[in-house]
Order: C-alpha cells, then sequence, then structure tokens
C-alpha cells in the first residue's frame, strides 16, 4: 500500500556577528519561530529559487524564508539508507513550510528517521548495484561567487540536518534542523578596480584544520563517517572564472565547515587578481561554529613576498632561512602560483633543528599535493623558477604513512623550474613520494638527493615520485623503497605517464619487488616517453615495469651483471645503444653528449670523500660546479 508523507516547518535563522579582527563566535543563534521546522540557514524573503541569502541592514544577522523548489530527505536515523525525497508544497516566501510526498513509504510504525535539507544534487550517491552508495557528502568546494556581495551560491553548499524522529502513518512531523556549516561575510578593502579571480584563507603553519568534505559512506551494510581536512578554504569569482571588479568595499561570503581551530592560529587571505598580483591581510582565528555568521572587515594590502630581490631573472626572491621556505609553500598553495618570478637559495639550510623524529614533520610542500586542477585539467602548482645555486637544504623530514605526495615541493606546473638543488633527508609516507618532487610536469635539472624515501605503496622517487614533465642532469644516492609488493620504486623517478628523463644516474639502493634503477614504473602515458643517456649501479633493470605505453630507451648503462635487459616487466617500444658495464666513463661520455649544446657537461669527480655517492660532477659553462 502506498502511503504520504507530510512534514510541515517554520524557517527563521538569526545567526551571529563577530568582532572585525579576529574569527570568534559571539551570542548564540536566536530562533524566533515556532519549534516545528526549523532550519539553522540563510534565506531571503524575495528567494525565487531554492535557499537565498538575505542579510540585515546591520549585517549582523541573515534571515530566510522557503522558497519554490526546496527538498529534503528523509531517511533511517541509524543508518542513512531507504531516502525518501520530499519537496516543498505550501510556504514558500514564508518561515513555515509543508513539504509531502507520495512515494511508498519504506519504513515501520515506530521506527527512528532524520531529514536533511537537499543542498545539491550531489549530496546523495548511490551505485547501480546498490552495495556500496555514498549518501550525504558535504563538499565546501568550489564555491563560486558571481557578483559583489551575491550569496546565490551557499545554497549550494548549505548543508542541514533535523533532529531524529518516530515514523507515525499519516501524522504531520514538526521538525527542527540544525546547520552544519558556518557563513562568513569578508568586507575588503583596498581592492577598488581590481578584477579579483580567487580568494583564499589559509592556516600559515599549512595544519590541515579547516572542514572541506564530509563523506558518509555505507559498504556491505558498515556505515562510516569520514572528515577529509584542508589548509585553506577558497572561492573564485565570476562566470567562468573570470573574475569580478571590486568595488570600494568587496564583499565575499564563504560557507565554512565547523572547525576546532586552535585560539590565536594565524590565518591569511589571499586575493589574487587578474594581472597576477596578490593582495593579503592577516587573520586571528578561533572557533568556526556551525550555526554562526562571522564578519570580518580587512585593508587589503599589495603583497610583497621577501625582502631581498625583485623576483625577476637578473634579480631573483633571495630564499635563506626555513621561514622564506614556509612562506613561499603558504603563498604557492594559497592560489599565487608564481608564474614568470624567479627566487635563488642564498645559503645552506638545516631544518633538523625544527624537524625531526620527536620533533615533527616538515609539512608545507611548495605547491601543494598536485591534486589541484586549473581550467584546462593541468595541475596547479609552481610555475616559476628555483634556483638551488648549488646549495643544500637537509634535514627534510616526514613520518607519516597515512599521507601521501611527500616531498620538498608538492607540484611544479607545467612552466615551473626547480635547478641546481641538493636535499638531504629521510620520508617515509604512503604513497607518490620523494626527495624533491612529488609532482612534475615541469622541469627539474641538476639537482640531487641522498637520504631515503619509503612508501607503503605506489611512487616512491629519489628526485620525482609522478613525472609527466623534463627531469635532466640529476641523481640520487639514497636508499628508496616501496613496502607493497606490486609497487614499483625508481632511483630518478617512481612513475611516469608522460615526459622524458636525460642524462641521470643513480648510485643508490632500490628495495621492492618490482624496481628500476632510474624509473619504477610507466603506464597509461599519454604521448611518447624517453629515457636517454642515464646510468645506474643499482641490481635493477633502467626501467622496473611498462604497461601501455610507448617508451623510447636509448643510450642507458648499468652495472649489474645480474640484468639482462633494460625493462623488468612489459617492454619499451624501442631500446637502442647502451647495456651493461662497469666502466663510468661510456655512460659519461654518452651523458654528455645527450647534454651537448646546453652548457651543461660531466666531469669525473676525484674528491676521494665524495666520489663514492657524487662519482660525476655536472658544471655549467664557466660556473663553479654543481653537485648532481
Amino acid at each position: 500500500m502506498k502511503k504520504s508523507m507530510l512534514l510541515t516547518g517554520a524557517l527563521m535563522l538569526m545567526m551571529a556577528s563577530c568582532s572585525n579582527e579576529e574569527i570568534l563566535p559571539n551570542e548564540e543563534v536566536k530562533n524566533n519561530a515556532e519549534p516545528t521546522l526549523t532550519i539553522i540557514a540563510t534565506q531571503g524573503e524575495d528567494a525565487d529559487s531554492r535557499i537565498a541569502y538575505n542579510p540585515s541592514a546591520d549585517g549582523k544577522t541573515i534571515s530566510l524564508t522557503w522558497s519554490e523548489g526546496d527538498a529534503i530527505y528523509v531517511c533511517e536515523a541509524e543508518h542513512p539508507s531507504n531516502f525518501i525525497e520530499l519537496t516543498l508544497e505550501d510556504g514558500a516566501g514564508t518561515a513555515k513550510g509543508t513539504f509531502t510526498t507520495t512515494e511508498e513509504i519504506p519504513w515501520s510504525e515506530g521506527e527512528e528517521l532524520v531529514a536533511y535539507y537537499k543542498a545539491n544534487d550531489e549530496m546523495l550517491y548511490i551505485d547501480e548495484e546498490a552495495i556500496n552508495f555514498y549518501p550525504l557528502d558535504y563538499n565546501y568546494v568550489p564555491q563560486v561567487q558571481t557578483t559583489n556581495g551575491n550569496t546565490e551560491h551557499l545554497k549550494k553548499v548549505n548543508y542541514m540536518k533535523s533532529e531524529a524522529f518516530t515514523y507515525t502513518e499519516s501524522a504531520v512531523s514538526n521538525l527542527q534542523f540544525s546547520q552544519m556549516g558556518a557563513i562568513m561575510q569578508l568586507n575588503l578593502s583596498g581592492l577598488s578596480g581590481k578584477t579579483i579571480k580567487e580568494l583564499k584563507l589559509t592556516l600559515d603553519d599549512g595544519s590541515k584544520s579547516l572542514v572541506c568534505y564530509e563523506s558518509h559512506s555505507i559498504y556491505e551494510d558498515v556505515y562510516e563517517v569520514e572528515k577529509f581536512f584542508m589548509h585553506y578554504a577558497s572561492i573564485t569569482f565570476g562566470e567562468n572564472g573570470a573574475g569580478i571588479v571590486a568595488d570600494e568595499t568587496f564583499t565575499v561570503y564563504l560557507m565554512l565547515g565547523a572547525t576546532e581551530l586552535t585560539d590565536g592560529k594565524q590565518l591569511t587571505l589571499y586575493a589574487t587578481a587578474s594581472d597576477g598580483n596578490v593582495y593579503s591581510a592577516s587573520v586571528t582565528g578561533g572557533k568556526v561554529e556551525a550555526g554562526k555568521k562571522y564578519t570580518l572587515s580587512k585593508a587589503m594590502e599589495p603583497f610583497n613576498f621577501f625582502n631581498e630581490g625583485k623576483g625577476t631573472e637578473t634579480s631573483p626572491y633571495m630564499i635563506s632561512t626555513a621561514q622564506h621556505l614556509k612562506d613561499l609553500s603558504n603563498y604557492i598553495n594559497a592560489g599565487c602560483y608564481m608564474e614568470g618570478v624567479h627566487f635563488k637559495l642564498k645559503n645552506n639550510i638545516d631544518l633538523s633543528s625544527e624537524y625531526g623524529e620527536g620533533k615533527g614533520n616538515w609539512i608545507p610542500r611548495i605547491g601543494t599535493d598536485g591534486n589541484d586542477f586549473g581550467a584546462d585539467d593541468t595541475p596547479l602548482g609552481f610555475k616559476g623558477t628555483f634556483d638551488g645555486g648549488g646549495n643544500t637544504i637537509s634535514g627534510l623530514y616526514f613520518n607519516n604513512s597515512e599521507e601521501g605526495n611527500i616531498a620538498l615541493f608538492g607540484c611544479i606546473s607545467d612552466g615551473g623550474t626547480l635547478k641546481n638543488l641538493h636535499v638531504e633527508g629521510n620520508i617515509t609516507a604512503n604513497w607518490y613520494s620523494a626527495g624533491l618532487v612529488a609532482n612534475n610536469w615541469g622541469t627539474v635539472s641538476g639537482c640531487t638527493f641522498t637520504g631515503s624515501v619509503t612508501t607503503d605503496s605506489y611512487g616512491a622517487g629519489g628526485i620525482v615520485s609522478s613525472n609527466g614533465g623534463t627531469v635532466i642532469g640529476c641523481s640520487n644516492s639514497g636508499t628508496i623503497t616501496s613496502l607493497q609488493n606490486d609497487a614499483s620504486p625508481g632511483g630518478i623517478v617512481g612513475y611516469m605517464n608522460d615526459g622524458n628523463i636525460k642524462a641521470c644516474y643513480n648510485t643508490g639502493t632500490i628495495e621492492g619487488t618490482i624496481k628500476g634503477g632510474i624509473v619504477g614504473e610507466i603506464s597509461y602515458a599519454d604521448g611518447n616517453v624517453t629515457i636517454d643517456a642515464c646510468y645506474h649501479t643499482s641490481e635493477t633493470p633502467v626501467v622496473g615495469y611498462i604497461y601501455e605505453s610507448t617508451v623510447a630507451i636509448s643510450n642507458c648503462y648499468w652495472a649489474s651483471n645480474s640484468v639482462e635487459n633494460a625493462v623488468g616487466t612489459g617492454s619499451a617500444t624501442t631500446v637502442t645503444g647502451g647495456g651493461r658495464t662497469a666502466d663510468w666513463s661510456a655512460a659519461m661520455s654518452a651523458m654528455n653528449s645527450a647534454l651537448n649544446g646546453s652548457g651543461w657537461q660531466y666531469e669525473e669527480n676525484t674528491d676521494d670523500a665524495t666520489k663514492e655517492k657524487e662519482p660525476l660532477l655536472l658544471k655549467k659553462g664557466n660556473n663553479d660546479y654543481v653537485p648532481v
């Protein structure tokens, strides 16, 4: 028998405003409506589609009413299943709404239920086989505001839940909802006339404390709730990311997941303009509580990166401290990718005084983790030039087997360059980690790594973990290990699906069941992958594993008598030149031929103290030697 369901509710919210300088809760939410169906959210009297928002004249509160097209999900309370969607039948434009459905009701008399506001069509997902489904995914990114002061975008991230109630056939249920997020109103000055494309609120210490996603999943009747955190919250502006021309006061509304921030934690606002300029302001953080409205009025100032240098090729910004590295990470991870900007390491930097076993992990990867993508689906990361100047960053330490994409640089985008840098460190992570770059789509040249990289699964590499760009004139003397049986660690690169490697060598130990002295794995390559004039001394082939890829290996040498072929499992499209040799001179000659015209050449290292790990030195023109 079909049963109908009737829910009636009132909707009204008063959200408290915070001070202008701190993110701190103020007074509790005031609810003036009858406790029928009360939802802690925001909505204007003139709303004409779904949830919309109407701030009060003094800016301290936001009120709401139901509107045409609103819907809610009702399901079992203990495990979110047997969902029924109810739509607004009566009460649009008022604080009191009636929701009904004619669907067959799957519940029994007396069963405990709960209701959720339908913020967007993607928040409920069930697979075709109904074995695994992910109800109630609360995703706070991305948010897109189309005009100055507009609140329309908030409806898509306005996640609300009712208290539990008992199902009674043919009875009207009166419910009260609570909001799961908080609204931040940012009144920004100093941007007038600028076309602002993106704003990020970033935790300066790089810690992942801001809720960006909450997933509720059921697999074979096992119900789990998992929260995912990030170090920033972001919003983009304009249609298709075109940006918004800011008025004298640029008003931004941002929905945040409820978060427990350590009192006094420093946050920074970064606004990126269409001309590439960045504007910033600092914020002191506290708790971000669900159902609260926070108002910040800040004067945005042009952002100057470092005291020394101008960021040009002839006058690069000079990096001389660990704090400079953190600052660079914060700026890039906040959305300023430094395209065309030049940096240079002024001196050696030792991180071990602050990071290491018992002290903590080096967290602020420069260039995110390769999982932020632009409009053309290319990873967003460092797009500038970082010249190590032949200096060393030592004491790089990370030990957390639950995280991945760990390296000094999280991502180098197409057009970005890292060169002339030596890194010493020890990294233990879950997946796709390396000494220098986790995800490379640009160019890495003249760099070295010594120490260790260990991953529980895929992608362990000495220089680069996942490569789609160019790696040239680099070397590894560290121990590279993948603990998973079918993972493929590599001495220079862990994994490739595009790009090329030239004139690199590896003297380090590679540990794993499938392993490569130069590359661990090449699979599903989009284009032609080339590996030219490389050498390694480990008991491995040049490439550990190749699958469904076009790969050309040329003039590559290896020292081990136990290795017969250039490829361990699978096969390259072409293998030319090179082979087994114990003589460095043949490999060095091949590498120098490959480098001909670049200005770089290898020479044999005759220093007894260093030649075991660095048998060759790379020299460019008349400049000093760069360790590789």
